[in-house]
């Protein structure tokens, strides 16, 4: 072989194995400028084998690092002004003021100044829950308690609120601070006039209160049971009383003059009345304006649990814890009648018809009769005796 060949052949062999070796290094996965500043943000190092990665964007590879172009995130144009408040909607609150209503008494329209704020069945954080109102729910105030309680640092008392028809809202007890004007004083009556009894008109009391050093007057006509020594009567704004006034049930000791509020269940017609057990543990309440019957109900007093809801004709005959009730057996209120009162009714109108004289006087009158079971009940176990039937006139 010549010169000239032997130096070919030798330079053939020479660019072979070079290819060879680059072809046995692995070509390192590519990386992007986002991952090359996030290990340096964590303070990392850069592994050598990254000096040899392809850096995207663009086709550069280089033995060392290469400062790649990069772009800055698009961001939003500052300005000089400030950003927008989120104003809310302002409440049209209700003014504060008191109003005396004719044939009724003063009350205080305001407002609740709370969200969620409960308002309770009495005047105690214990009581149950009668609903909620919000913040600027309009309120009358008709009343105060006699108690006062410390609530999460507030010393003072609760107040009994009405919502809706000044007659037939629907009332509660809230907390004086959740209501705006809430904070006064209970303000005292006392009897100061007895007016006996003349022809078609009943003995009534004169109870006298002062606000703003102004006497102020309400008729009061108390009812007394033959076998109790004390009077009982209802007290609110129904018969004239004032917000500041503690509304309720009272009793009335006529040797002393001296009054007691014994509960906050009372009637709210004025015909209707209250009694009370002869230890005060439960009170009687008749609903008023009906005929005879007329609705009445029976609560434990310290628990405001009710223990009877029923009718009852002309007298209770309060006997200990026993009184008188009737069930009306008519064709209207079957529906609502337990078996035992059905059957004794059939059967006593098998055996006991109308009396002829009661007849003729429905007849000449237009009154109704109906059949009505008279029956015993025990205020304390809740037990019923059946006693007797009896055809009554009805309107």
């Amino acid at each position: 072989m010549g010169f000239l060949s032997k130096v070919l052949a030798i330079s053939l062999l020479l660019i072979l194995s070079g290819c060879t070796a680059n072809r046995a290094e692995p070509v390192p996965d590519p990386i992007t400028k986002e991952e090359e500043i996030s290990l340096e943000t964590q303070n990392q190092e850069i592994p050598e084998s990254y000096h040899n990665r392809v850096i995207l964007p663009g086709i550069i590879t280089a033995a060392e690092p290469v400062d790649a172009p990069y772009a800055e995130p698009e961001t939003e144009a500052k300005t000089d002004e400030e950003p927008e408040a989120i104003v809310e909607a302002e409440v049209e609150l209700p003014n504060v003021e008191e109003e005396r209503i004719p044939w009724f008494g003063t009350v205080l329209h305001s407002y609740i100044n709370t969200n969620n704020t409960s308002v309770r069945s009495f005047p105690s954080p214990n009581a149950g829950i009668v609903f909620e109102l919000n913040r600027g729910d309009p309120i009358m105030v008709l009343g105060i308690s006699k108690e006062i309680d410390t609530i999460e640092g507030h010393e003072g008392h609760w107040l009994n609120i009405r919502v809706g028809e000044i007659w037939w809202g629907q009332d509660g007890w809230v907390f004086y601070t959740f209501v705006e004007g809430g904070d006064f004083e209970a303000v005292d009556f006392s009897i100061t006039e007895v007016v006996p009894a003349q022809e078609r008109r009943l003995m009534y009391l004169i109870a006298s209160y002062f606000i703003d050093e102004v006497e102020n007057n309400v008729e009061i006509v108390p009812r007394k049971l033959p076998n109790q020594d004390f009077f009982t009567f209802v007290y609110d704004v129904t018969r004239g009383s004032h917000y500041k006034n503690v509304p309720g049930a009272y009793v009335w000791h006529p040797e002393t003059n001296e009054i007691e509020h014994i509960a906050y269940i009372y009637a709210e017609i004025e015909s209707g009345w209250v009694a009370f057990t002869d230890d005060f543990k439960y009170i009687l309440r008749d609903f008023g304006t009906s005929p005879d019957p007329r609705g009445l109900g029976a609560w434990h007093i310290e628990t405001g649990e009710r223990v009877f809801s029923g009718s009852y004709y002309v007298d209770i005959n309060l006997q200990g814890y026993t009184i008188n009730i009737v069930y009306m057996y008519t064709n209207w209120n079957i529906e609502r009648l337990d078996q035992e009162i059905i059957e004794f009714a059939e059967q006593y109108r098998i055996n006991n018809s109308v009396p002829e004289d009661m007849l003729a006087y429905s007849r000449q009158t237009g009154l109704g009769l109906v059949l009505t079971i008279v029956c015993e009940f025990d205020l304390e176990s809740g037990a019923r005796t059946i006693l007797d039937g009896r055809y009554i006139y009805t309107q």
